[in-house]
């Protein structure tokens, strides 16, 4: 789905290419404020997922965004981004959502390595964030190295 800028902006090839990917940028904004659906079908899909990363940061209580950018990592094929995007979700959930995380592991299961996969699979059995410790996702918006919220 493609959401039209909201201004009439021609993209010549005079624009530099640092203008051109604004554009993209606030393109990929304006088409995830505009979906209503989890599976994202648009034509920027790599901007988007960095701008859901934002909007995680922003409001890391959102179950749908969550969900969008974990989707939007396994469409994409992105392991790294996938496991930090499940991290975060699970730092959010805490011990709540137990189905849905183990769905959205089994979703992805095969974009992540095999340590990524004990420690999701050691945190399904026993909800417990510290078990991310030892393998902090560098992606991840909600945690810095101490495992602790970023301000």
């Amino acid at each position: 789905m493609t959401v039209a800028l909201p201004l009439d902006l021609d993209r010549s090839s005079s624009m530099t290419s640092a203008e051109a990917e604004c554009l993209n940028r606030v393109q990929a904004a304006f088409e995830v404020m505009a979906c209503d659906s989890l599976i994202y079908r648009g034509d920027q899909p790599r901007l988007l997922l960095q701008h859901l990363g934002r909007q995680v940061a922003a409001q890391p209580k959102s179950l749908a965004l969550h969900v969008r950018r974990i989707f939007l990592a396994i469409q994409l094929a992105d392991g790294q981004e996938l496991f930090a995007a499940l991290a975060d979700l699970c730092w959010v959930l805490e011990s709540r959502g137990q189905l849905l995380l183990e769905r959205l592991v089994q979703l992805g299961s095969s974009l992540l390595s095999g340590e990524q996969q004990q420690v999701l699979s050691r945190y399904l059995e026993s909800p417990d964030p510290d078990c991310f410790k030892q393998l902090v996702p560098r992606r991840s918006v909600l945690m810095n190295g101490s495992f602790s919220l970023q301000l």
